[in-house]
């Protein structure tokens, strides 16, 4: 305000006491909503009673150290809901507030209201030891409803931008960067721009969440899905178990239907055999009819002829005496005949060894017939018994051993997922070692990428594409010193872009990654070269190693030349001096002066651990401010080839894990393996029974095939007995008949010799010759009659016994008719009564069979046992490790794929969602954000040209998760430095002050809120920058319509600039100040206004 003095005015005292009796009343309009217009302390710190009346633009509140000043600023904060620790005071309790000796305290604030011509007045009691009591317009609150009333005003206490007590001057020179980016948004309108940053770190947030439950769901998916095929396998078998489990019902209720059919067929076979064996009883008896006719005639003629032999003998005889002379003479002839009668005697001989040989076979007969008779062969009943035993054993041993089978089946499972385990070990510690980049990125920084990558290296013949793989993959370092600087001066979307030749490789490329695969390519970068690129620098290489640089940093980079080109395009690294050591601080003065003045062409450097660039300004005087950012030069860098230190722990750290899950699981089959020993060892009776069956049963199977053996070679016997006696028949026939005729023949000739010779002699001899003659004649025709009678007498011997045999076996088919026909009938009347059991439709289900069976042949108890067999032998190989147990498992494993099946889609459109969610914010937020600091950087650039050498305010976007944006304030006190970012060590404790003043004034007009305050931010200022920067903020806040300013200082310095609509609030205290009283004159006695 102008300054006034009451001897330049004519003073009517009268009047003049009036008005200080009445009470004060500021104009309304020139507050905007939420400004303080009164503060009235009682018995707060140093007050016993007082009261602030402010302006509504510039309020400077001055005095000496310990006047309470500061006091106004706590009571702000305290009579606002605000917390101590928005003073710097979080070690005290509001107790300690209370004026000493005192046991309560109050402080009542006005503000303006939102109504045009009317005010609101916060109010807060609080006893010592006690509670707080709160009052709005008078009437009784709390805090809640105050907090209410103070964002409705955009009132921000704990934003430091809005309210700068004097423990917190330093504290905002320490604000982080993403901290000091927030405050700004906080004060933007209604704090918007702060809600909607916010939002987007939520938003992010929650992408990245949904992006990491999309890896583990499709990690959780194919582990399932592997489940899923085992389970489904299983529960086919069983599934076919209980098919077959039916089918063998349905033939075994079929059973007594084939036993019936197989008796009376049994029953018709024996009856028609039975008929057919009498049939050849009567044909063999016409057959035998001529034969015994014949042997009848043979019996008649050999009586007649041993008649005549007899009569022949007897005459014989009477001249027998008379041939006793002729006996020597017949010696010699009888002789030879004796010799011929021996060659009769070999033919006895033959015959002899015919019977040894029948004899030895009936001997082997008796010995085979003991054998078969010795077999202890079970009935057919009863070794299906022992079958069915050992099949009821059987059934009952895979009971038990599904539970077995089980565990098994999650042994087995465990061996998988161990298997799986060891091949991520495999694969974590191939990465340790590959050369391929790919291997070592970060799944969670560029899951994308690596999924990008491996989808394009799969179908890059297929599809044709010509690409280049991203800087991360395809470059490197010559020197790994040099990684991190290359790392820094890439941008994080061009360190991630594909590069092609053209547009027409771009259209390939991007068709295929954002069309055909818009979930993976909808984020990745495409770049494309320009032609004739010249990789030529601004400056030579021998002009830059004069400034101690090592070269330029596409110097020390390997790879396809075509990614580095992209490098170099976007982000100039063949511009861009490199040394791995810090240059000395003259040098860099140097360049910068250079730069500055000279325009040099050098725009960004690097040296050591920081990254120098140099920005023209687009406004005023389009001065060059440097930023300097810092890196860490000593970590491994994604360009240096290796794993980065932090990258080798944590994929050590998960093969150390997914070892320790071996171990786990090893741990897991042992105990499993345990319990299965154990169950097998509660199998081992049922075992121990069935082997014991099986080798009954395996017994009864040799007994019955040496039973088959023995019949055989019994049967063999008899018929080499047959051919034997046949053998036996035929020499005696041979003596009958053939031969011995023969002989007979050779004898008859040497008897005519004899008869010559008798001849010779008396007459007596030829008559005796002549009865020998006819005696020989007869005695011949009975033997050939004989032979012949014998003959047929042994034929019919044996015709008779195989009549006896047929007649035998007539008797046997009879008896077993009789009895089949027997078995048939009580079996019909059992089938009968079965099928009474028996619905509709499993009759109509045994029709089918039957007609199934008899199409293939099979309808016999033979077919029947085959088909049962083959049933029970499919269901023991489909009911091993198979249950329904098998079902109910692959029921909840469908479940949990079908749940993460539902959530797949459900992340992928969150995720999409998501991303539009963030682009649509982004295109809102950014703008504003961006025009916000522009302006604050256009504002502090100017101002801080009068305070210092150069000043900017730059927003770092470059990273993509939003809760790392950063607003940095760069500042320079000395034409020949760069600009540097402010920060807690680098500058001066005035310095600090001076920026945080010219910052905090370059918001003013800029934000809605309704006050600030800044107290003794002047602490360490020269009295130049003192002045400069107190002109500054009350040229800022006295200009226009803004927010209420409150400006504390202990000291006033001369030749200070004042402006109109600046209120100054001198702080007096001492023991001559004046006893207070509660009325209108004490407590605006200091208002200047009633004065004049």
């Amino acid at each position: 305000m102008g300054t006034r003095l009451a001897s330049q005015n004519d003073l009517d005292l009268s009047s003049f006491t009036k008005k200080l009796k009445l009470p004060y009343k500021p104009d309304l309009e020139q507050y905007d909503t939420g400004a303080i217009l009164r503060v009235k302390l009682r018995n707060f710190m140093s007050y016993s009673l007082t009261e602030f009346h402010f302006g509504p633009k510039m309020n400077l509140i001055i005095g000496p150290n310990g006047t309470g000043k500061s006091t106004f600023v706590c009571a702000v904060c305290i009579g606002l809901a605000g917390k101590l620790d928005f003073l710097g005071k979080s070690s005290m309790n509001v107790d300690q507030f209370i004026k000493s000796g005192e046991k309560e305290a109050s402080i009542e604030l006005e503000l303006k209201a939102a109504e045009q011509f009317e005010t609101v007045t916060v109010e807060r009691e609080f006893v010592r030891r006690g509670k707080t009591s709160w009052y709005i317009n008078k009437k009784p609150s709390n805090e809640v409803q105050v907090k209410k009333l103070l964002k409705d005003y955009n009132i921000q206490l704990d934003n430091l931008c809005q309210f700068l007590p004097q423990d917190r001057v330093a504290r905002f020179a320490s604000l982080k960067p993403e901290e000091l980016l927030k405050e700004i948004e906080r004060l933007y309108k209604n704090g918007e721009l702060l809600e909607q940053h916010n939002k987007l770190i939520e938003l992010y947030s929650l992408r990245q969440e949904k992006i990491k439950a999309l890896a583990d769901i499709d990690f959780q998916l194919t582990s399932l899905r592997e489940k899923r095929e085992s389970l489904e396998e299983r529960a086919q078998q069983y599934h076919e178990y209980q098919r077959l489990e039916k089918e063998l019902q349905r033939h075994e209720t079929l059973r007594p239907y084939v036993e019936l059919s197989t008796k009376k067929h049994a029953r018709e076979e024996l009856k028609q055999e039975a008929e057919e064996m009498s049939e050849k009883i009567r044909e063999f008896d016409q057959k035998i009819l001529p034969m015994k006719e014949k042997l009848q005639q043979f019996h008649r003629n050999l009586g007649s002829t041993e008649t005549r032999i007899n009569e022949y003998t007897s005459t014989k005889e009477k001249y027998t005496e008379e041939l006793e002379q002729s006996l020597e003479a017949i010696k010699e002839i009888n002789s030879e005949i004796q010799k011929l009668n021996d060659q009769r005697l070999s033919l006895a001989t033959d015959l002899e060894t015919h019977r040894k040989k029948w004899q030895q076979l009936s001997e082997e007969l008796d010995t085979m017939t003991h054998k078969l008779d010795s077999l202890e062969i079970l009935s057919k009943e009863e070794t299906q018994e022992l079958r069915d035993r050992r099949t009821s054993i059987q059934d009952k041993l895979l009971e038990e051993q599904e539970p077995i089978d089980g565990l098994e089946t999650d042994k087995r499972a465990l061996m998988r997922i161990n298997e799986q385990l060891e091949n991520r070990i495999k694969t974590s510690e191939s990465s340790l070692k590959s050369k391929d980049r790919l291997l070592v990125l970060d799944s969670q920084r560029f899951g994308n990428i690596i999924k990008a990558v491996k989808l394009l290296r799969e179908n890059r013949k297929k599809m044709k594409l010509e690409y280049f793989e991203p800087p991360i993959i395809s470059l490197t370092v010559t020197d790994a010193k040099y990684g991190p600087a290359l790392e820094r001066s890439i941008r994080f979307q061009n360190q991630c872009a594909f590069t092609v030749r053209n547009n027409e490789d771009y259209q390939n490329l991007a068709y295929f990654l954002y069309e055909k695969n818009p979930d993976i390519g909808r984020n990745i970068g495409i770049r494309t070269l320009s032609e004739n690129f010249n990789f030529q620098p601004r400056i030579h290489r021998e002009e830059i190693k004069k400034y101690t640089f090592d070269g330029y940093l596409v110097d020390f980079v390997e790879g396809p030349r075509e990614v580095i080109q992209m490098v170099c395009e976007n982000d100039r690294i063949h511009n861009i001096p490199v040394s791995h050591r810090d240059i000395d601080a003259s040098i860099k003065d140097a360049l910068s002066y250079k730069i500055r003045n000279e325009n040099f062409p050098m725009s960004e450097f690097i040296a050591g651990e920081a990254y120098y660039s140099f920005n023209r300004s687009n406004y005023g005087s389009k001065q060059v401010t440097a930023n300097i950012r810092g890196f860490s030069a000593n970590r491994i860098s994604i360009f240096s080839g290796g794993l980065p230190d932090d990258k080798r722990l944590e994929i050590q750290h998960q093969i150390d894990e997914c070892r320790h899950k071996i171990s786990i699981n090893n741990q897991t089959l042992e105990n499993l393996v345990q319990k299965i020993k154990e169950k097998q060892g509660m199998l081992k009776d049922l075992v121990k029974e069935r082997d014991e069956l099986t080798a009954k049963i395996s017994r009864q199977t040799r007994a019955e095939k040496d039973r088959e053996k023995y019949v055989t070679h019994i049967e063999t016997f008899k018929d080499r007995m047959r051919v034997e006696k046949k053998a036996i028949n035929k020499i005696k026939h041979k003596e009958i008949d053939g031969t011995a005729s023969k002989l007979v023949t050779k004898i008859g000739k040497l008897e005519k010799k004899k008869i010559e010779i008798y001849e010779r002699i008396e007459p007596t001899i030829s008559m005796i010759c002549e009865l020998d003659e006819k005696l020989l004649d007869a005695q011949i025709f009975a033997i050939q009659e004989n032979n012949k009678f014998s003959t047929i007498e042994s034929l019919n011997e044996s015709i008779l016994t195989t009549r006896e045999e047929m007649l035998e076996k007539r008797k046997e088919l009879r008896d077993a008719y009789v009895k089949a026909k027997e078995e048939y009938t009580q079996a019909l009347k059992d089938y009968k009564a079965l099928l009474e059991t028996f619905s509709d439709e499993d009759r109509s289900e045994l029709e089918k069979l039957v007609a199934e069976l008899q199409e293939r042949n099979s309808l016999t108890e033979e077919g029947l046992n085959a088909e049962i067999s083959r049933i029970k032998s499919q269901m023991r190989l489909r009911r091993n490790g198979a249950g329904a147990d098998s079902l109910k498992r692959l029921e909840e494993v469908e479940k949990e794929i079908q749940q993460y099946e539902q959530k797949l889609p459900e992340f992928d459109v969150d995720v999409g969602i998501l991303d539009r969610q963030i682009q649509d914010l982004v295109s809102i937020w950014r703008p504003k954000l961006d025009s916000v600091i522009q302006t604050i950087a256009k504002d502090f650039s100017e101002n801080m040209k009068a305070v210092a050498s150069a000043g900017d305010v730059q927003l770092d976007s470059e990273s993509e998760n939003f809760s790392e944006w950063k607003l940095k304030i760069l500042v320079s006190f000395r034409d020949s430095h760069a600009l540097m970012q402010l920060n807690a060590a680098q500058q001066s404790g005035g310095e600090k002050s001076a920026t945080t003043a010219v910052f905090l004034n370059s918001l003013q007009g800029l934000t809605n809120t309704p006050f600030r305050v800044v107290d003794e931010i002047n602490q360490g200022m020269d009295s130049k920058n003192e002045r400069l920067i107190h002109e500054l903020i009350v040229r800022k806040s006295c200009a226009g319509r803004g927010s209420q300013y409150f400006l504390i200082t202990p000291k006033l310095l001369t030749n200070l600039y004042y402006g109109t609509g600046m209120r100054v609030h001198c702080i007096l205290a001492g023991r001559w100040c004046p006893d207070y009283e509660d009325t209108v004159e004490f407590l605006e006695m200091g208002l200047t206004d009633k004065y004049f």
